[in-house]
């Protein structure tokens, strides 16, 4: 099993797809997949960029293909997050829709104090 084809099966046990993968890592459409039909290399950038968007599998194993598939608990625990980019973005996203659920609290209240306490509502 080559790279390309490690490279498929990660993207698989993600459960995406290998185009899903290219635009995860900002490959260009077909960098990924040309490789994979051809059965060629990649350039080594994107081998990078693969094991920085996805610290879990063991970059030993995905360039070799010797080693276990996952890291270890212990390799997971000292692995740095802080410039993941798929953490800051989850991050980004979590953060946008505590704000949105506040302001729908809001319009909640809002509304809440626009109705009379039987439910009918004040004419204008």
């Amino acid at each position: 099993m080559n790279v390309v084809t490690r490279i498929k099966l990660l993207a698989d046990r993600e459960g995406i797809t290998i185009t899903s993968l290219e635009k995860k890592i900002g490959a260009s459409k077909g960098v990924l997949s040309r490789s994979l039909k051809n059965n060629t290399d990649i350039q080594a950038k994107w081998l990078s960029v693969i094991v920085e968007n996805y610290p879990l599998y063991n970059s030993f194993w995905l360039l070799t293909g010797k080693g276990d598939v996952l890291n270890q608990i212990n390799d997971i625990k000292n692995i740095d997050y802080s410039s993941c980019p798929i953490c800051e973005e989850k991050d980004k996203v979590i953060e946008n829709q505590a704000e949105r659920i506040s302001e729908l609290k809001e319009t909640i209240a809002i509304l809440k104090g626009k109705c009379e306490p039987s439910g009918k509502r004040h004419s204008a």
